[in-house]
């Protein structure tokens, strides 16, 4: 049967785990089934008599996971006291550990197997559920927010931050498929509705400058191969897209000053930075700020008080709880990470998956600002597992004027003609 073709089982599981990633909420064991289905996979593997596949990644990720887990690491040994800091609470040192588990999965999954597609589809799959069901129910209900299968509208908003760049990447990757263009194309059309329904100021704002800084980055790493016109076009067509994102930012909060001011987050801010002044080295605790802020540090004129888990600011989540130390640790992870969308788009630069993962990656980074999105665990699951696209398996040679992409022998065939805009 095919089903128990390994091939097939491959891009079953495949299929499975990046569900699992995107799981998070709507179902609680979501990231279990996804590692049960890993497990068989690899039962299955090894019945096959396959050797071990090995797994690598670029020295910048690995530094920078190396560098922000032992951050982690380190300031939670100070808070023993409390094993919720370490493993078993909603934010804790083996939460954080877990979160690039998707990423590793997907990569052993597909490191001899080819399921590109599996994966592509897989994420479009998911992202018309989303926007189809989170529309239905917001006619349907008639809703003041969309929430689709989630618990609020902002984690939406965030999850559209992802979509939204890597449906850009599919339609240019698949621009010359009649049939995937039009799949893909209207998928963006669903997925920019989503977004605005859900009323998510941050999601919108973050997502339209990270876009627009793409862009101005894309134009001038690839001035020389598009004519004037078309720079100009790309160019106010972003610009315009971060009019349209304050336009509807101010328009969702104007008759509610509460709102416009942020809701809580102006005394959550203050209230996490006491924290960190108490507990300068180590933080409360990874799992200790819920608890700090209802005791003690929770000030007058907070109207949510029982509804506030986390900081509402990423760096100040990792300042708070883990102290000085997770403060940079997070920090050498950006620089790091950072440093390695820089070469990937000076070395692949032409292809989308590279340009779509630093639109996310700065989307991330901006929302961050104002609510928590790397120290997530669903959130960092599904941006951890976008990094399959971005598997240095092609090297880009510039003796030609002509960008060519050359696959290397030792490499899967997994990553095989993830050439971008360029054809083989």
């Amino acid at each position: 049967m095919k089903f128990l073709n390994i091939n097939w089982g491959s891009r079953l599981a495949a299929a499975v785990v990046v569900w699992g990633a995107t799981a998070y909420h709507y179902i609680n064991t979501g990231m279990s089934i996804s590692m049960i289905a890993f497990t068989l996979f690899v039962i299955a593997y090894a019945l096959k008599n396959h050797a071990i596949p090995k797994v690598t990644l670029h020295k910048n990720i690995l530094w920078a996971f190396a560098v922000f887990y032992a951050c982690l690491f380190i300031s939670t040994l100070f808070h023993l006291d409390n094993t919720g800091n370490m493993y078993g609470g909603s934010y804790s040192f083996l939460s954080y550990v877990m979160i690039p588990l998707p990423l590793f999965m997907i990569l052993y999954i597909g490191w001899e197997r080819d399921i590109r597609k599996t994966v592509c589809y897989t994420f479009v799959t998911i992202g018309y559920a989303i926007c189809g069901y989170g529309i239905y129910e917001y006619a349907a209900k008639h809703m003041e927010r969309l929430d689709s299968f989630y618990t609020s509208p902002p984690h939406v908003g965030i999850m559209m931050d992802v979509f939204i760049p890597l449906t850009i990447a599919f339609i240019c990757y698949y621009r010359d498929n009649i049939f995937h263009l039009a799949v893909m194309s209207v998928l963006l059309v669903l997925e920019a509705v989503t977004l605005v329904l859900t009323q998510t100021r941050g999601a919108m704002g973050a997502l339209s400058i990270a876009i627009f800084i793409t862009v101005l980055i894309f134009l001038f790493r690839n001035q020389i191969a598009m004519g004037k016109t078309r720079r100009r076009l790309l160019g106010m067509g972003a610009g315009l897209l971060v009019v349209l994102a304050l336009l509807c930012s101010l328009r969702f909060g104007i008759h509610d000053p509460y709102r416009m001011q942020g809701a809580d987050r102006p005394f959550i801010w203050k209230s996490s930075y006491h924290m960190w002044e108490d507990h300068k080295l180590a933080g409360v605790g990874l799992n200790g700020w819920k608890n700090a802020y209802d005791h003690k540090y929770q000030l007058e004129g907070s109207r949510e008080f029982k509804k506030n888990v986390h900081a509402h600011n990423t760096w100040l989540i990792f300042l708070s709880t883990g102290g000085i130390l997770a403060f940079l640790g997070y920090n050498a992870y950006l620089i790091l990470m950072g440093m390695y969308f820089w070469k990937r788009i000076r070395i692949y630069a032409l292809n989308p998956f590279s340009w779509c993962m630093l639109a996310v990656f700065l989307a991330f980074v901006l929302n961050g600002l104002l609510d928590e999105t790397f120290s997530s665990t669903s959130f960092g699951r599904l941006y951890l597992a976008l990094h399959c696209f971005l598997k240095d398996g092609i090297r880009c040679t510039r003796r030609r004027k002509e960008c060519e992409f050359v696959v290397k022998n030792r490499y899967s065939s997994f990553w095989r003609n993830c050439n971008g805009f360029c054809h083989a």
